[in-house]
């Protein structure tokens, strides 16, 4: 068996917003959306993620998250100078390394 992607979903109570975050200033593409639902799929490269917001499918009480998205690129240097001015949510760091990779941790 072969895993050949693995794609979160991202909970949010401001759906329009978060996609714009992605599309606008991270560079992501929309792949497909439904916003009567209301859900979302993006994809940058080979990076995927979809976005949902709280619908009658899911029970909801609040949204919750604890981590952090590292972004391993092969420059560094041009995605955070794309990004760094952006968002006063972004984390203030770069040019992390793990393993071989250097990553931009947002």
């Amino acid at each position: 068996m072969k895993i050949t992607e693995l794609r979160p979903i991202l909970w949010t109570e401001n759906f329009a917003g978060t996609i714009d975050f992605y599309t606008g200033i991270l560079g992501f593409t929309c792949v497909g959306r439904m916003d009567a639902y209301p859900w979302a799929s993006l994809r940058l490269d080979d990076a995927a993620l979809m976005v949902s917001g709280p619908n009658e499918h899911t029970p909801y009480d609040k949204i919750g998250f604890t981590g952090t998205f590292y972004f391993t690129t092969d420059d560094v240097e041009a995605m955070w100078a794309k990004v760094k001015d952006q968002s006063p949510h972004l984390l203030r760091h770069r040019n992390l390394r793990v393993g071989n990779a250097r990553v931009c941790r947002l």
